[in-house]
């Protein structure tokens, strides 16, 4: 075949099953691809170990359908950094292996792509030359609001603006404070509350304020109407939070907390590294059938009910999650002790 034999979920279980950090498995990806080749679209993959967390960007194929251009860079040890499904990786610096990686291609497959011109004067911008979106959430009517609702929540005192260009945004920023798990898994529901975008204000509600209508831009005699696409959506079929603590032993040092269904109205449940097996209820589930023994489904019935009365559901809903969250962070010292 002329196409590679490597997309992005083949990817993900060969640098797990084989590498120990977050550098070996952008090396790995970088051997895997050269010699496969990448038969997927543009991606972004965050890694992490106990030490790092790196973004690695990677597009392709290559020459002949062979290899791949990709960039990697490491988030600093007290920012925060997101990836919402846009390129966010800027000028790169190669001679600083402490923070970049990249593949041997970057520079000469975008000049010879014409996506990057060495004489211009400009230093060599990787999401310019490979991604080039220019949306802000303003331009884009919210569809695009995610990166600057991220900003904006982290760091409320730089006062990132709503017109800012995605483009522009930095490639990560110290938070205002230190985040908490809580506060990580609290982001993941973010619906835009209280924001201009607020997909629950106003008739786009309905009569019980539902955030949850019309998650895609909608099409009326011919006009296309773009509507807010939230950092927390109800479409998910899970969200996870993980946790890398190099101070704690192998068995403990990942945390991975998991929700099914839509992360607004269930609960996050942790998982350490070294348990043996899963509970039977998060094991079990067919989309097709539903089941009291599944997990998935029994959380899916809750978030279903509550759309339907969402304005007086929701409040019941929220104090039941926060009483079995915060249960089991008052548990986890006891546990982990």
């Amino acid at each position: 075949s002329d196409r590679g034999l490597i997309d992005c979920q083949q990817l993900y279980k060969l640098i797990l099953e084989r590498c120990k950090t977050a550098r070996e498995a952008i090396r790995l990806t970088d051997e895997l691809t050269a010699k496969y080749g990448w038969n997927d679209a543009g991606e972004m993959i965050t890694i992490s170990d106990t030490k790092e967390v790196w973004h690695l960007e990677i597009v392709g194929p290559g020459h002949g359908n062979l290899g791949a251009v990709w960039a990697a860079q490491r988030v600093p040890d007290d920012h925060v950094s997101v990836c919402p499904n846009e390129s966010r990786i800027g000028e790169i610096d190669l001679d600083n292996s402490d923070y970049f990686m990249g593949s041997s291609n970057i520079v000469s497959l975008a000049v010879e792509k014409n996506l990057y011109d060495p004489d211009s004067g400009k230093p060599f911008n990787w999401k310019r030359a490979y991604s080039p979106a220019g949306f802000s959430a303003n331009s884009s009517g919210g569809s695009r609001a995610r990166m600057w609702r991220f900003f904006d929540l982290v760091a409320p005192s730089r006062k990132f603006s709503a017109d800012t260009m995605n483009m522009d945004f930095p490639f990560s920023v110290k938070p205002d404070t230190k985040l908490s798990v809580q506060d990580v898994m609290n982001l993941t529901r973010d619906k835009y509350q209280g924001t201009k975008f607020d997909p629950a204000a106003g008739l786009r509600g309905g009569p019980f304020k539902n955030p949850n209508y019309h998650p895609r831009p909608v099409r009326v005699e011919g006009t296309t109407y773009f509507t807010p696409r939230t950092i927390g959506v109800n479409r998910a079929e899970y969200t996870t939070v993980t946790q890398c603590r190099d101070w704690l032993p192998d068995l403990l040092c990942g945390l991975y907390w998991h929700t099914p269904d839509d992360c607004f109205t269930t609960c996050f449940a942790p998982f350490y590294v070294g348990i043996e097996r899963v509970p039977r209820s998060f094991t079990l589930g067919d989309i097709d059938r539903f089941s009291w023994d599944s997990a998935w489904w029994v959380y899916n019935f809750v978030s279903n009910l509550t759309y339907n009365c969402y304005s007086r559901i929701r409040p019941d809903v929220a104090k039941v999650q926060q009483e079995m969250e915060d249960a089991v962070f008052a548990m986890q010292p006891a546990v982990e002790e």
